[in-house]
């Protein structure tokens, strides 16, 4: 078992995933174990967690020998992963304990259900536990140039998710990052449809992309403190700790990551042979001194995998390898193995406090327990931090937001409810098929976000049907240049957008349409979505993948000399799109002449019919992302 799941994190090959995640019994721990959680106390679970704990840390030790200790025990941990104060360590604490709680709760209503279900004809259905951790991030999180199995986000997943089905709940690492995306405004706004309403942790490892431009930044986490999971969020940037502090006290929790234990690895390019080949796999070849190109020949392992160089991409100066990708991964997974430990000991605690405010710890009214009472009581903490958040005041940095739109429009981009409609791969919108509102797929999640999804009615942008005589939705077109000609183990982003041609006369959407308004609005918001509508250029990123020829961007669309063409909301005519993407200017609100609000459509449930038409013969007009507020 021990060889499967280094040959997952350790990135021998990857076809050994497949299927990998449908039992619990992979990482050596005996799917029969699970019985064991019937009615367990906090005492039980310690002892299943530290099963699957040691072997974890055994094979952890085989992959950095005698510099795990120094690298991966705690207090090197809660170094490298900071936060402002305890706030943040005991709002993780406890999402982790309601989680255990929620499990255990559900494992007892399984059992009631299995003795009283064939004689009283119950439901047996039962609502699985998940804890999500959502990777955001260009290229650099994706793990370009990486399988993508040896990506940070599958070392994650493939680490802790043994560890907490020993506790009876479901661990994904989704890794839906993508190349040259920043963090705002369309990722930010778009995360619920990214990724789904179950999200506990996010992450912003968008350095790279994003730089100092914080209000970006600051966009996303308001978007995090709005989403319905109401994620903790995880930060790649050290420099974030400066600006954000106004996060614990609005009610959220808030880490910044940065390792910085590489230094303890040797150079390697300075060791005889006979001393290289004893280090470890983790540490062997990660740093060298003087003979760069040492370690550059051993930073990626993709040729046993994808044997054809010509179908690799994205082994580039500034994409990390395998074995960086291997620490983040197992940084992650060690620092939340330690917040479980803290999660488990306060639930054996009946004397516990728990901090609820910067300025004192309150003493709970219900003590620590594995029961309903105690979870209740939990959930009306996290309830009391998500109001405290939307009384917060809203950071004011997003300059060409506040200055174009005005107060309203400000609230609601960091406040509001935003449904979106997007055409980008990885999403779990795309997933869940309700973008082309072909929610019946059968879909098998195989591990860090990559599934068996397969197309539904997606087209090649070399391959676009003729146009169709009826009035009909804009396509759905891939780039065939990352799928078809690169090796199926690297990337799952992929570039799709929505394209409108000159000829296809005019194209129409409902946004959103009525499978995710369906999962996305809240307690019916749409009687009070104000209209404000926000669509999204597509982005080519390089010569390899620019636009196609005649390919002409929105502002170009609206503002036609062409008779009947441009683009209609709810009958009323654009004209105009004000830009609120300071970094690729990609994103536009929408304006007609008296404003920037669209009036609805009585027989639409705040949604918005979206009518497009290119004017320019020989054109056509490529979209990723259209959003309504």
């Amino acid at each position: 078992m021990l060889k499967i799941y280094k040959s997952v994190i350790c990135v021998v090959f990857p076809l050994v995933l497949t299927g990998m995640y449908e039992n619990t019994s992979y990482f050596g721990i005996d799917s029969s174990v699970v019985d064991q959680r019937h009615h367990a106390s906090s005492e039980d679970l310690k002892s299943l967690f530290s099963q699957a704990t040691e072997t974890y840390r055994t094979a952890l030790q085989e992959e950095y020998g005698n510099y795990t200790a120094s690298v991966f025990q705690r207090s090197m941990l809660f170094k490298q992963i900071t936060s402002n104060s305890n706030l943040s360590v005991d709002r993780l604490k406890r999402r982790l304990m309601i989680k255990v709680i929620q499990a255990q709760l559900e494992v007892q209503m399984q059992v009631i259900q299995r003795t009283t279900s064939v004689d009283e004809g119950r439901d047996t259905t039962t609502t699985p536990v998940n804890f999500v951790f959502g990777i955001g991030g260009p290229s650099t999180a994706a793990g370009h140039g990486n399988l993508f199995s040896q990506s940070y986000g599958a070392v994650l997943e493939a680490s802790l998710q043994p560890i907490f089905e020993a506790l009876g709940i479901h661990f994904y690492a989704k890794n839906y990052a993508r190349s040259a995306v920043d963090s705002g405004p369309q990722f930010a706004m778009c995360m619920n449809a990214i990724f789904g309403n179950e999200l506990d942790i996010v992450s912003w490892d968008f350095a790279i992309t994003d730089g100092i431009r914080y209000s970006d930044y600051e966009l996303y986490a308001q978007r995090a403190g709005m989403h319905r999971g109401k994620p903790i969020l995880f930060s790649f940037n050290p420099q974030h700790k400066k600006i954000d502090h106004y996060l614990e006290p609005a009610g959220m929790a808030r880490f910044i990551i940065a390792p910085n234990v590489t230094s303890k690895f040797p150079q390697s390019d300075d060791l005889e042979e006979s001393e290289l080949l004893a280090l470890p796999r983790g540490v062997r070849y990660f740093h060298c001194k003087n003979d760069k190109e040492l370690c550059l020949d051993h930073k990626w392992n993709t040729t046993l995998a994808c044997p054809d160089k010509n179908k690799v991409s994205g082994q580039v100066s500034w994409h990390k390898g395998w074995k960086d990708h291997l620490l983040k991964g197992h940084l992650l997974a060690s620092f939340l193995i330690e917040s479980i430990v803290d999660a488990l000991d306060e639930l054996g605690n009946s004397a516990t406090n728990i901090s609820t405010d910067p300025s004192e710890s309150e003493v709970p009214l219900v003590s620590p327990s594995i029961s309903k009472e105690y979870l209740d009581f939990l959930l009306s903490l996290e309830a009391k931090d998500h109001e405290t958040f939307l009384a917060s005041p809203i950071p004011q940095n997003f300059t060409a937001l506040k200055e174009k739109l005005g107060p309203k429009a400000y609230q609601l981009f960091h406040r509001s409810n935003a449904l979106c409609h997007i055409a980008d791969l990885p999403t779990q919108a795309r997933f869940d098929g309700l973008v082309t509102e072909n929610v019946d797929m059968n879909i098998t999640y195989l591990y860090a976000g990559r599934t068996t999804y397969n197309d539904e009615g997606a087209y090649a942008r070399n391959a676009i049907p003729e146009p169709r005589e009826e009035e009909n939705l804009p396509w759905l077109t891939y780039n065939p240049e990352y799928r078809d000609k690169m090796c199926e183990f690297l990337r799952i982003d992929t570039s799709d957008a929505f394209m409108v041609r000159h000829e296809d006369q005019w194209m129409t959407m409902t946004i959103p349409n009525n499978a995710e308004n369906a999962v996305f609005s809240i307690d019916k918001d749409w009687k009070t979505r104000a209209g404000l509508i926000v669509i999204c250029d597509q982005y080519f990123t390089d010569l390899k993948f620019k636009a196609p020829i005649d390919t002409i961007n929105l502002v170009d669309v609206i503002n036609t000399t062409e008779i009947d063409s441009g683009i209609k909301v709810n009958g009323v005519t654009v004209t105009g799109a004000i830009d609120i993407d300071e970094s690729k200017h990609l994103c536009h609100v929408l304006q007609h002449q008296s404003g920037i609000y669209f009036p609805a459509a009585k027989h639409l449930k705040g949604q918005y019919e979206i009518k497009i038409r290119v004017g320019e013969k020989k054109s056509q007009f490529y979209f990723s992302a259209v959003f309504v507020l």
